[in-house]
C-alpha cells in the first residue's frame, strides 16, 4: 500500500514556518500534532477558509504544550499544521499561493503566556459544556 503523504505548513512555538510532508491518515495527523510530548494527542481540524485547515492537538494545554499561535480568536499550543482538503473533505497537499499567504501570516513567533492559554483551555471547555447541554 502506498502511503498517502500531502505537503503542508508545519508551525512549531517559537519558530517560524516550514513546509514538510506528512501521512495524511488519522495517525499520521496524531503523531505529527503530539510533536514533542509523551503522548498521543487528539488531532483536531479548525476551518481558515474553504479548503484550508489549521490541523491541531485538541489536547494542548493539557499535554503542556508550548503555547504557539493565535489564528483568528483561538490560541493554540503546540505543534500545528495548516493543511488543505479538496471538496470531499480529503487531505490535499497545500497550493503554493495559499503556502505564502499562511507561511507570511504566521511567519513571527509569538509569546503565549501560561495564563492566556489556561484562559482559553477554560473558554473551550465551557463551550464544549455549553455545546453538549443544548444539542
Amino acid at each position: 500500500m502506498v502511503e498517502h503523504r500531502i505537503t503542508a505548513l508545519m508551525i512549531e512555538p517559537g519558530e517560524h514556518p516550514k513546509v514538510t510532508s506528512l501521512l495524511a491518515t488519522n495517525q499520521g495527523f496524531r503523531d505529527a500534532v503530539s510533536f514533542g510530548c509523551d503522548d498521543s494527542g487528539v488531532a483536531r481540524v479548525k476551518k481558515l477558509e474553504p479548503g484550508v485547515y489549521v490541523l491541531y492537538c485538541d489536547e494542548g494545554f493539557p499535554l503542556e504544550l508550548e503555547g504557539n499561535r493565535h489564528i483568528g480568536d483561538t490560541i493554540f499550543a503546540g505543534t500545528i499544521y495548516i493543511i488543505a482538503a479538496d471538496k470531499k473533505g480529503n487531505p490535499v497537499s497545500l497550493a503554493g499561493d495559499i503556502l505564502q499567504k499562511y507561511m507570511v501570516m504566521l511567519w513571527e513567533p509569538e509569546e503565549i503566556s501560561y495564563h492566556d492559554l489556561a484562559q482559553a483551555y477554560a473558554d473551550k471547555l465551557s463551550k464544549d459544556l455549553d455545546e453538549i447541554a443544548f444539542s
